[in-house]
């Protein structure tokens, strides 16, 4: 099977010079999310995932990783219904993600962060309107 287009709900530029794009796209049963860098040398990265749009009964979906010691991606594609997604890091540190876009079609949010190389993700975790943890 070939994988679908692809159509950016995201796109950006971080401080440091590197600009990032969120694709997605594809079918329920056959979605594709994938955090494309772009960085100030030129080289490109890029990384996500694909299979059902969310797993059985879940609220979102996850990827975490990095190419070669490059920034650490965090993309998450999750139901409309989380409204922030609270990233807990190794470091004691905590962020709070906003939707960076959406699939109003399916129903869906998409959250990202690109995080320094030696940085570490210990929780990733959707939030309802008042800030309280959505699932188990």
């Amino acid at each position: 099977m070939t994988m679908p287009g692809l159509t950016v709900v995201a796109q950006g530029t971080l401080p440091a010079g590197e600009r990032w794009a969120v694709r997605a796209g594809g079918t329920d049963e056959d979605y594709y999310t994938f955090l494309r860098t772009v960085h100030p040398d030129g080289h490109r990265d890029e990384g996500g995932m694909g299979g059902p749009t969310l797993p059985d009964g879940a609220v979102l979906n996850t990827y975490i990783g990095q190419a070669d010691g490059g920034l650490l991606r965090v993309l998450a594609r999750t139901l409309s219904t989380v409204y922030w997604m609270r990233l807990e890091l190794g470091s004691g540190g905590v962020r709070v993600l906003t939707p960076v876009g959406h699939d109003g079609a399916r129903g869906l949010s998409f959250y990202a962060a690109l995080l320094p190389p030696a940085q570490t993700v210990t929780a990733l975790l959707p939030l309802d309107l008042r800030g309280e943890v959505i699932g188990p």
